[in-house]
């Protein structure tokens, strides 16, 4: 339950940031809100989330 709600709460500030900065990317509210390094900084942590996402779904795929 405390997870849900953690979950909507964050959803929620996303949605408010987007409307308030008129931007839609995760890359845009940083450069907006905190300048070029946290952009930066952000682009760099989607790259390795996603890169986890990639080895998850390859070691899930190698199983079956």
């Amino acid at each position: 339950m405390v997870g849900a709600l953690i979950s909507y709460y964050t959803g929620m500030l996303l949605v408010i940031v987007s409307n308030k900065t008129n931007t839609h990317r995760y890359e845009d509210y940083a450069m907006k809100l905190y300048g070029k390094r946290m952009s930066i900084f952000t682009s760099v942590m989607n790259l390795f989330c996603l890169m986890g996402f990639i080895m998850s779904y390859i070691v899930y795929v190698s199983n079956e």
